[in-house]
């Protein structure tokens, strides 16, 4: 064969390979949803909330719709990592969570993206919802990070829930920025398989606050109980 043919040859070679890198590319950044042929694919959506400063998601597949929003805002789930149920269009994984029929967790990569609550099932409702175990982690750090403690206490436990469904509102301290900050996972009982985030915070006077998540201004005074807790090391 002559070296001009194998140049031809190798020059077309070079074009398939190129032309196959360029097709994966395009898989993997317009519709990575092609890798995982098997799952079906849910309409992503996201849109400003009714509540200001929290967004509205929704994932929908056919009838059935899940949707995320304030009230779902301070659920966390590691979700079932071996069974995915579904997928968006750009790859994002649709997993349930561990324990729960009404609840799915959407993972982008390998982070969480929300917990979602099925659209015909209605909101968590912290007045009725059981809770057995609380873990206190401070805020804004990953979880494990930085030093955290735990209990079982029913009359802690009962202290918080109090807290939460009835407290008295505050307002908040104009000092902010200097407020220590803890996430109160709330965990156990009816959020099996999903963990409940109470924005805790603790001012320069020690006064320690409750908040229904972390993003919420609506603080509410802690039960001495609980305040006590939170500040013994």
């Amino acid at each position: 064969m002559s070296r001009k043919r194998w140049l031809m040859i190798g020059l077309g070679g070079i074009g398939l390979c190129i032309c196959v890198i360029v097709i994966g590319v395009l898989v993997i950044f317009l519709r990575p949803s092609l890798l995982n042929p098997k799952l079906p694919v849910y309409t992503y959506t996201k849109t400003p909330s009714t509540h200001a400063g929290y967004d509205h998601f929704e994932l929908t597949l056919g009838d059935k719709t899940y949707v995320s929003d304030y009230e779902e805002y301070a659920l966390f789930s590691p979700g079932s990592g071996d069974h995915a149920i579904g997928q968006t269009a750009d790859g994002m994984l649709l997993y349930e969570v561990y324990g729960q029929t009404n609840y799915v967790v959407l993972y982008s990569f390998m982070d969480p993206v929300a917990v979602f609550r099925n659209s015909k099932q209605p909101v968590l409702d912290l007045s009725t919802i059981t809770v057995t175990h609380l873990k206190l982690a401070s805020a804004g750090v990953a979880p494990g990070t930085a030093p955290e403690k735990d209990t079982d206490d029913p009359q802690l436990i009962q202290a918080v829930m109090s807290s939460l469904r009835k407290g008295t509102p505050v307002t908040v301290p104009s000092a902010v920025g200097d407020m220590k900050k803890y996430c109160l996972y709330l965990s156990g009982g009816n959020l099996y398989g999903m963990q409940y985030c109470a924005g805790t915070y603790v001012d320069q006077a020690g006064q320690v606050y409750l908040a229904r998540d972390a993003l919420t201004k609506d603080w509410l005074q802690a039960d001495p109980l609980f305040s006590a807790w939170v500040k013994t090391p």
